[in-house]
């Protein structure tokens, strides 16, 4: 249990107030009778299970570090089914990576969602938002 552990820095804070958010989740499962997932959210269900990747990262506009990466994925639903959660650890550029990665379907916007906590080398703890569309099991980013 995360109560009463010292938090010695904001990374760690970021980490475990996410880790928070979700495990509350998981203690109390709320209401009976919430509504069953759509058939978008039920398409995440591709991405439970454990992951490891390899991959050469190119600089960019977006992304101003190069280099390798190899990295674990561990991904599960929520308790409620509408989400899927995902922690990856490893190795990127040289840099150890945290992350935390929440993946959700929004009907309004008829995007996918994934809200990122990442915690990489020595840099603060950022958060962001992508959002994308899946159609025949490719992947697109979306600006909204």
């Amino acid at each position: 249990m995360l109560v009463g552990m010292k938090m010695r820095s904001r990374r760690n804070r970021s980490f475990a107030v996410l880790a928070l958010c979700l495990g509350a989740a998981a203690c109390h499962p709320g209401k009976q009778g919430l509504p069953e997932p759509s058939k978008e959210v039920v398409k995440l269900g591709q991405l439970i299970g454990k992951w490891k990747t390899k991959s050469h990262r190119l600089a960019s506009s977006l992304n101003d570090t190069a280099g390798e990466s190899e990295l674990n994925f561990t991904c599960s639903w929520t308790l409620d089914k509408f989400y899927v959660a995902c922690v990856q650890m490893g190795e990127m550029s040289g840099q150890k990576v945290k992350e935390v990665d929440l993946f959700g379907y929004s009907e309004k916007a008829e995007l996918y969602s994934m809200l990122v906590v990442l915690d990489i080398g020595d840099a603060a703890p950022r958060t962001y938002t992508n959002w994308f569309a899946w159609d025949k099991n490719v992947w697109r980013f979306q600006p909204l």
